[in-house]
């Protein structure tokens, strides 16, 4: 599969990078959402982020993700970034669009968008997962549900291992379900391609996601990941 063809444009000092052709309608849009975040709805079980969902008429019903710090700096500078190289929001979609390429089950990216320089906020937009649940909720929920989920998610984490793409934040948290049962990994604005060996990047891996499973006291029906 070939990669998406990408649209520029600068729409009152955003700047989009886009899947597809947006008019200005759409633009007038985004840019009306993204002041007016307070409206935003965070869940800590999925990240500290929260996520606006529209439809565009170019895309249909989209999630669009916008980048908040966390820890000590959070406290200073909570939704801004110093550009130094690939933006976080760029960084994400083009890692999105490897897994999608790799057959990994993401969300499908769609825009990228971010505003000022050289410190900048940015945002990404996907194609919306109607009606997910966190599989942190389910676990929490229903932990015979989640262990049987466990092999599903655990095949899509091994697509991204054998296409050396290296989630560096992988926890239960970050993995959404639909109403079918199908998984979606979420959250590659850390991602990268990694050298590790195959074995070392297993651990690395269950070590992050049973470090979630401690955190939130997650059931152990969980753990570990089927890598091998």
């Amino acid at each position: 599969m070939n990669p998406p063809r990408i649209h520029k444009a600068v729409y009152r000092r955003f700047s989009i990078g886009s899947t597809v052709k947006l008019s200005p309608q759409s633009l007038n849009r985004l840019t009306r959402a993204f002041s007016s975040w307070e409206n935003a709805t965070p869940n800590a079980l999925e990240g500290r982020t929260a996520v606006i969902y529209m439809a565009l008429p170019e895309t249909g019903p989209v999630a669009i993700k916008s980048y908040q710090r966390g820890g000590m700096m959070a406290r200073i500078i909570n939704d801004r970034y110093l550009k130094l190289g690939t933006t976080r929001c760029r960084n994400e979609f083009d890692f999105l669009c490897h897994a999608f390429r790799a057959g990994v089950s993401v969300p499908h990216p769609l825009i990228h968008i971010t505003r000022g320089y050289p410190f900048y906020k940015a945002w990404l937009i996907t194609r919306q997962i109607k009606d997910h649940r966190s599989f942190t909720r389910i676990a929490l929920e229903d932990p015979a549900r989640a262990a049987q989920l466990m092999p599903i998610i655990s095949k899509q984490v091994r697509r991204l291992i054998e296409n050396r793409i290296f989630h560096v934040d992988l926890h239960p948290g970050n993995v959404i379900i639909d109403p079918a049962g199908k998984p979606y990994i979420i959250d590659f604005d850390k991602a990268r391609f990694t050298r590790f060996s195959l074995r070392k990047t297993v651990q690395l891996l269950n070590n992050r996601w049973e470090k979630a499973i401690s955190k939130y006291h997650l059931p152990r029906e969980i753990s570990p990941l089927l890598l091998d």
